[in-house]
């Protein structure tokens, strides 16, 4: 958030910039819809001038500079969990504690500001002012806009209420977003909805998956729900001898949850358990990927092991079989071929009983693999999203930095879910 020379108030968020012109009018810039603003040094959540000084917050306090050197200062005794906006005002600092509100520093001591800050208006991630006007920005209740006398809030029309989007899922001719922990949030014909617990087992539900005509939800808890297109059922996961799911994968006929040690597969009537294989005991599964009779598992710290479900045996895939890392966070059959992407050795293709790194795109945590029915591979990245077509041709998809967490192929195009946002890429470009 910043003001421009010509007073005009902008404000960078997930979905794009939004300017606030001095005579009142709000726009949005769709032209620079992603486009990154200057950012603090990596330790610092926030800086500022003030009195010809620079003052810097930290997740550790706030902190003045004189010459070269760096000095702390006392806070108040303030409820937010951190300073994390700074806003001189003439003859006094103003700091944003966050979930508390705003305080004033004079240089000697501090002073909770009585000027009728709304409690939605307290989770505070940005300031700026020009002459008696101030705004803040929040997390999730938009921009609050303060003339000396009152505040006003000040939203973007039919934005999702959390943009940290964990995965996705199209169900029923609708998109639903998992959020980190502002429960769900799914694009309607009529706009967004926004579903959190209690309809759901929590807030920070994470993975999704289609069985049977209905959606299954994974919460970072270990329960899952499952939704019919119109209620949730809480808690349908009871019948599981263990209670942390920790991964979802779905075929034309079984649902898969993984456990610790093993996984469980539901035929839409009762389930079958595959927690006893002594392979497997002991070991984290990250991430199921159904192969006809004989499924991948990925594991936290041991590879893949491929199982033969008949007898349980296993047969491990490992650093030995040319894995560049033994931590797998996801796998994706496309035409036949096995792709596995991996925390930080990038992504690996199966050749016969061999495995070869992909060299594009480089090394880095794969997050997430889409097939499409072409024979291509959508792979997610903390910088970016590639397209591996079925020749092996590799280029990317969108801007170079996206922290992308979520695919979803559809038709048209294909949606990605990001850190900090969700985009929409038409097939067109990409």
């Amino acid at each position: 958030m910043r003001i421009d020379r010509d007073g005009s108030l902008r404000v960078c968020t997930p979905g794009g910039e939004i300017v606030r012109s001095p005579d009142g009018q709000w726009r949005k810039c769709p032209q620079t819809a992603g486009a990154s603003v200057s950012k603090p040094r990596p330790e610092e959540i926030c800086s500022t001038t003030w009195n010809g000084v620079p003052w810097a917050a930290t997740p550790e306090g706030l902190r003045f500079k004189r010459g070269s050197v760096w000095s702390a200062v006392q806070l108040p005794k303030s409820s937010g969990s951190h300073v994390s906006a700074l806003l001189p005002r003439g003859d006094t600092l103003w700091a944003a504690f966050y979930g508390d509100g705003l305080w004033s520093f004079d240089g000697k001591s501090w002073t909770k500001l009585d000027i009728g800050l709304p409690p939605a208006a307290r989770e505070i991630t940005a300031t700026a002012s020009t002459g008696k006007l101030v705004w803040v920005g929040t997390r999730r209740e938009g921009v609050w806009e303060y003339d000396g006398s009152g505040w006003l809030q000040r939203l973007q029309p039919d934005e999702p209420y959390d943009h940290n989007c964990q995965a996705l899922a199209m169900y029923g001719g609708t998109l639903y977003m998992s959020t980190l922990q502002d429960g769900i949030a799914s694009l309607t014909p009529d706009g967004w909805r926004h579903t959190a617990a209690p309809e759901i087992s929590s807030n920070s539900p994470r993975q999704m998956v289609e069985f049977e005509d209905l959606l299954y939800l994974r919460h970072s808890n270990g329960v899952i729900d499952a939704f019919d297109g119109s209620k949730w059922t809480r808690g349908v996961s009871s019948a599981l001898p263990r209670k942390q799911a920790s991964c979802l994968a779905a075929d034309g006929s079984r649902l898969y949850v993984g456990q610790w040690g093993g996984w469980s597969e539901f035929d839409g009537e009762r389930w079958a358990h595959h927690l006893n294989l002594s392979g497997l005991q002991g070991v984290p599964v990250t991430a199921i990927c159904p192969d006809g009779g004989r499924p991948w598992i990925g594991t936290q710290g041991k590879g893949l092991a491929l199982v033969e479900r008949a007898s349980g045996a296993i047969q491990w895939q490992d650093e030995r079989s040319g894995l560049p890392d033994d931590w797998i966070r996801c796998i994706e059959v496309s035409r036949g071929q096995v792709f596995a992407g991996t925390f930080v050795g990038g992504l690996a293709m199966r050749d016969a009983a061999k495995w070869n790194v992909c060299p594009t795109p480089r090394t880095e945590e794969i997050t997430g693999l889409a097939a499409e029915p072409d024979g291509s591979l959508i792979v997610a990245t903390r910088s970016g999203v590639w397209k591996r077509g079925a020749d092996g041709e590799t280029h990317r998809v969108g801007p170079s930095g996206l922290e992308a967490q979520a695919l979803c192929p559809v038709s048209g195009g294909l949606w990605v879910g990001a850190r900090t946002g969700l985009h929409f890429f038409p097939s067109t470009g990409r």
